[in-house]
């Protein structure tokens, strides 16, 4: 009786919830902004999966007032004619301690000499704690121009490029005792061939780098909490350059994935787990970075990014597990092609999954326990994105579950559009989409 009830209590949610989602997302009259445009203060910096690349900042000796045109590892080679540049060095008032070095940081403002660089002077580069840097950020090679120096320690290693007020910074470090040591030596070895008659400072002496190029901020929507991020592609210290600026959503505070990236353009829309956002411009100030965002459920020719909530689950086709886990190899009878639309006529809880996923292990505790005391009305599906099928075989019996296990092959992820890892999809009887990464908890909550 008292699970009927639970069944019968989960039916009565998720059909409010469901009305309510496709009420918001259908067709018909809703084919305006459906609320007032917000404004997203986008006031942290944040990351992306390409600032792990590693990126580094090559140092050369400072010879009196001159230096040698930025170095460039994919068209450089031996004996090329390199060009000697004059330049106004800084004024030192304190006491160096060690050579004077310098480097180019990539970054495309477009003026003087080096359109694409910036020219930086370090008084000395053996350790970054109490370093100094003097950056030419009105590009002139006049280094006694732009300001006092940038002082860089262990707590505070950012250093600006420019004068805007959001502008492009980097972060610089050195490489630790014996740190990726083959690649410190491969990149040695390569400088080598094409320093020319550039003096290079060595790899000890030289940075890795990690360009700051993103500020995000934060917006509450329908009780979720999206991250909203701006991200300047073409280096040049703005972030709302049409076409060439990017934008992205996450539900992860600061990190942002450039897969689900979306070029810039007034208007653009935005397809983010289930919802469509339109953003209207990028507000550039003084001393705010504003996204001016609205919602919208109007078609357009534009490609979808995500599943619309209150839209028909696509057809997909994956290899299912079936049967009781017994051990040794699984049998090959145990493996078979199945539709999604085999599973209508209940509720479904959709997770694609990976078992090394941080976010999954954290919350796999609370999959399993509800698994187990599961209503009439709702089954789940796990489909593994990327595991072994011996893990996936055993992994019901392991936690002692009641799931339904397969596989989600590079078809069936582009069908279902993904956008995370984990990511859920609540499916009704009619398999209809209700909701997107809709969490354990709040699962539970249909139960009790």
């Amino acid at each position: 009786m008292a699970l009927r009830q639970k069944s019968v209590q989960l039916a009565f949610w998720i059909g409010v919830f469901s009305f309510v989602e496709i009420t918001l997302y259908g067709q018909g009259t809703h084919s305006k902004n459906l609320s007032n445009n917000s404004l997203v203060e986008l006031s942290f910096r944040g990351s992306d999966n390409e600032q792990r690349q590693l990126i580094l900042l090559w140092m050369f000796n400072l010879q009196a007032d001159s230096v040698i045109q930025p170095i460039d590892m994919a068209a450089d080679y031996p004996g090329m004619a390199l060009k000697t540049f004059k330049i106004k060095p800084p004024v030192y008032t304190h006491k160096v301690a060690g050579k004077i070095t310098y480097g180019f940081v990539n970054h495309h403002h477009g003026n003087g000499d080096f359109p694409n660089h910036t020219l930086v002077v370090v008084d000395n580069t053996k350790t970054i704690n109490g370093l100094w840097v003097w950056v030419d950020m009105n590009h002139n090679l006049d280094l006694t121009d732009d300001g006092e120096p940038q002082s860089l320690n262990l707590n505070n290693s950012f250093l600006k490029l420019d004068l805007f007020p959001f502008g492009l910074a980097i972060q610089l470090s050195l490489f630790r005792d014996k740190e990726l040591e083959s690649c410190q030596n491969m990149y040695a070895n390569a400088i080598g061939l094409i320093q020319g008659k550039r003096e290079f400072a060595g790899i000890k002496q030289s940075f890795r780098e990690r360009r700051l190029a993103i500020w995000f901020g934060m917006q509450v929507a329908e009780n979720d909490t999206l991250y909203w991020a701006l991200k300047d592609v073409n280096a040049n210290g703005r972030y709302n350059d049409v076409g060439e600026d990017i934008i992205m959503i996450s539900n992860r505070f600061g990190e942002f994935n450039t897969a689900n990236a979306t070029q810039y353009f007034k208007g653009v829309s935005i397809d983010w787990l289930g919802r469509r956002f339109v953003v209207n411009t990028v507000l550039l100030g003084s001393e705010k970075l504003t996204l001016s965002v609205g919602r919208t459920s109007k078609r357009n020719n534009e490609k979808k990014r995500s599943l619309l909530i209150g839209k028909k689950i696509p057809r997909l086709t994956f290899c299912c597990i079936t049967g009781v886990y017994k051990p040794g190899k699984p049998l090959k009878k145990s493996v078979k092609r199945q539709s999604i639309r085999h599973f209508k006529g209940k509720y479904t809880y959709l997770v694609v999954w990976n078992a090394d996923d941080s976010v999954f292990v954290h919350d796999s505790a609370s999959l399993h326990q509800l698994s187990r005391n599961l209503p009439d009305s709702l089954q789940i599906l796990m489909l593994n994105h990327g595991g072994s099928g011996k893990y996936v075989y055993r992994y019901n019996k392991r936690y002692e579950t009641v799931m339904h296990q397969g596989f989600c092959s590079k078809e069936v992820a582009e069908k279902l559009k993904l956008q995370t890892l984990p990511q859920t999809f609540l499916i009704n009887p009619k398999q209809k989409l209700i909701a997107i990464n809709m969490s354990f908890l709040a699962l539970n909550t249909f139960f009790y």
